[in-house]
């Protein structure tokens, strides 16, 4: 039998999550060896329904760099990973998708995030 966590729990997870990623996020190669780094404030919405929406204005930033992604991590004020996940193109079912096929970031493009929300396990 799957463990469940209640809608109240569940949104205390993801105020944690909110309260405490306020630094930045990384993507990173494969090697995790290079990133690229966008900065994120403490601009999310209380929890609701399992989630919390990032409603500032997030980081755009102009990067140099010319290998794909592979991997994002949010990262909190001390420099800890708080979550982490998978970078796909737009076909892909990655936890975030860039809006092109390919995760390769052209050298001097601009790199923005539209949206981020995160969604407390069940």
């Amino acid at each position: 039998m799957a463990v469940t966590h209640s809608l109240a729990l569940r949104n205390v997870f993801a105020q944690i999550i909110a309260d405490r990623v306020q630094s930045k996020i990384e993507l990173l190669d494969s090697s995790s060896s290079d990133a690229v780094e966008l900065t994120l404030g403490n601009n999310w919405s209380a929890a609701s329904n399992g989630q919390t929406t990032f409603v500032g204005a997030l980081s755009t930033v102009a990067v140099t760099a010319h290998t794909a992604r592979a991997a994002v991590k949010l990262v909190d004020v001390l420099s800890y990973y708080q979550i982490d996940g998978t970078v796909t193109g737009n076909t892909g079912s990655g936890d975030l998708k860039f809006s092109g096929a390919t995760t390769t970031i052209a050298n001097n493009s601009t790199v923005s995030i539209s949206s981020l929300i995160y969604t407390a396990p069940p």
